[in-house]
């Protein structure tokens, strides 16, 4: 098995997410915004948070039973800017919380049962 350090997984290679800390009751992985990730208007493609949160989890070493993601989109970053994915544990199931540098929400990412 391929340590996430050296991960060789294209996806993974591409977003070039990194873990940030460890916090109490939870874990973050950073991620930058590029141009390749956005629509015409600059701003991130909606789909790319389900991306991200995806990598966080694969990042963490964290395995889910989930049958389904529930996307909240408060905000879409831009690009250039850095943006924080924030892990939870909710009932058993990964919850994730999306944050701009200036620590407003940009988006919420429950996974399923």
């Amino acid at each position: 098995m391929v340590e996430r350090d050296n991960r060789k997984d294209p996806i993974g290679i591409w977003l070039s997410g990194n873990k940030k800390d460890n916090l109490f009751g939870g874990a973050k992985v950073g991620f930058t915004v590029r141009r390749e990730m956005t629509r015409n208007d600059g701003k991130l493609q909606e789909g790319m948070f389900l991306v991200f949160a995806d990598e966080t989890l694969e990042i963490l070493d964290v395995k889910s039973e989930s049958k389904g993601t529930r996307l909240s989109i408060f905000q879409r970053p831009s690009v250039g800017e850095n943006l924080s994915f924030f892990l939870q544990e909710s009932s058993g199931l990964p919850l994730i919380k999306a944050f701009n540098d200036s620590q407003e929400l940009l988006a919420i990412i429950e996974y399923l049962e």
